[in-house]
């Protein structure tokens, strides 16, 4: 039985695999694992700007329900400013990790020259 291992050894002899030349991985196979990599990248940082937004949403529910009363109906232009305030706040402190994330990986990119 013939080798598909450009040096003769196999993996079980505990020598070097070249696995590129055995055609285990190829051109296209690592194209394709540096996009699904690049789309995995892309859904972590969405992924981290949505749990941002879940955050600052709860946050300033609990807010509303802990203010709710006389006083909030009164000035209710008054208290919606303050929540939007709130969810800003709350939503820009939430979103740094998925910020730092994006940063990272934009990092070896020139355009953005991070």
């Amino acid at each position: 039985m013939r080798s598909n291992y450009s040096n003769g050894e196999s993996p079980v002899d505990g020598g070097p695999v070249n696995l590129v030349s055995s055609g285990v991985l190829s051109a296209s196979k690592l194209s394709d694992r540096h996009t699904v990599r690049s789309s995995s990248q892309t859904l972590l940082v969405t992924a981290g700007y949505g749990g941002a937004l879940i955050v600052a949403s709860v946050v300033v529910s609990i807010y509303v329900a802990a203010t709710n009363g006389p006083d909030r109906q009164d000035s209710a232009d008054m208290y919606a400013f303050g929540d939007a305030i709130l969810f800003l706040a709350i939503f820009g402190v939430a979103a740094i990790p998925a910020t730092g994330a994006a940063l990272f990986f934009l990092r070896r990119n020139p355009a953005f020259g991070v």
